[in-house]
C-alpha cells in the first residue's frame, strides 16, 4: 500500500466537527467503501467509528467477557486543539487500510477522563474460542478469519498513522504512562481487566502493572513496530537490549581486569 491517502476523502458525516454538533443522533452508516460498511456513533465520552457488523461485535463480545480476554489497542497521542484534524486523517487510514475493527476518539464536549497520550484508540481484534459460543453473534457468525489481521497489516497502518499525523504537523501529547511506545504518537497496551486483590474483583489494569499485566501473548514482533517510541519508563526496548549488552560487557571486562589483578 502506498503511505499516502490523499486520494481518500472522509465522508462528512465522520468528521469530528459533524458529531461535535449533532452529538445524539442515531449511528450514522455511510456508504460502502472498498466493498465495506461503516458506522458512527457517539457515547459515553467517545466518538465511535468501526467496520459493520464485526467491529461492533467484537465490542459486545468483550463486553460478554467481562474484559478478561486480551483486548490489544494502539493509542494515538494527540493534543485536544489538533484532536479534529487528526481524527480526520487517522480514519482515513482506519478505512482506507480495509481495518476490520474499531476506532475512537475523545469527545471534547464531555470526556474529562480519558488519560494523556490515549486521546485515539485503534482496537487490535484477537479472537477467542469462547466467542464462537455467545449468542450475540446468532446472526453474523465470527471466526478467527472474520476479525484478525496479519502482523504486516498492523505494521502498515501503524507506519501510516506516523506519517501521515507528522506530515500535517499533528501534536503528540505525550506517550500515555503504562503503554508501550512504539512511534512518536502510538503506544501499544493490553487493557484486558486483571485481578486485583485488595478489592477482590477484576478491575481496569493499573498503568503500574505495565502494558500487558496478565503477559497475553503479543500479536506481532515488537522490535519491528518500534521506531523512535520510548516506554513509559522513558527507555525504548530497543535501548533497554543495548544498555544490557553493554552492562554485560563493562561486568566481563572488569571481571577479567579484577583477575588478571589477582
Amino acid at each position: 500500500m502506498k503511505k499516502n491517502i490523499e486520494n481518500f476523502e472522509l465522508p462528512n458525516e465522520f468528521q469530528y466537527e459533524y458529531f461535535y454538533n449533532h452529538r445524539y443522533e442515531m449511528p450514522k452508516s455511510t456508504p460502502i467503501i472498498n466493498g465495506y460498511e461503516y458506522e458512527i456513533i457517539c457515547n459515553n465520552g467517545y466518538t465511535k467509528l468501526y467496520r459493520y457488523p464485526f467491529g461492533k461485535l467484537y465490542w459486545l463480545l468483550q463486553n460478554e467477557a467481562s474484559h478478561k480476554t486480551p483486548d490489544w489497542k494502539f493509542h494515538v497521542s494527540v493534543v485536544d486543539e489538533d484532536l479534529a484534524k487528526a481524527w480526520k486523517i487517522v480514519a482515513q487510514v482506519f478505512i482506507s487500510c480495509q481495518c476490520k475493527s474499531g476506532m475512537k476518539v475523545k469527545y471534547l464536549k464531555e470526556n474529562v477522563l480519558t488519560v494523556k497520550g490515549r486521546e485515539i484508540t485503534i482496537y487490535i481484534p484477537i479472537f477467542q474460542d469462547q466467542y464462537s459460543h455467545s449468542s450475540i453473534i446468532e446472526d453474523h457468525p465470527i471466526d478467527k478469519e472474520s476479525i484478525e489481521q496479519d502482523e504486516e497489516f498492523w505494521f502498515d497502518l501503524f507506519m501510516k498513522v506516523e506519517y501521515e499525523l507528522s506530515k500535517n504537523n499533528i501534536r503528540s501529547n505525550g506517550l500515555a504512562n503504562g503503554d508501550l511506545g512504539l512511534g512518536n504518537y502510538v503506544s501499544l497496551r493490553n487493557e484486558a481487566y486483571c485481578y486485583d486483590k485488595v478489592t477482590g474483583i477484576d478491575i481496569y489494569p493499573p498503568d503500574q502493572n505495565g502494558w500487558n499485566a496478565l503477559k497475553h501473548k503479543v500479536p506481532f514482533k515488537l522490535l519491528r513496530f518500534q521506531t523512535k517510541g520510548k516506554e513509559s519508563s522513558g527507555v525504548s526496548l530497543k535501548k533497554l537490549v543495548l544498555i544490557s549488552v553493554t552492562s554485560l560487557i563493562v561486568l566481563l571486562l572488569s571481571y577479567k581486569y579484577l583477575y588478571n589483578l589477582n
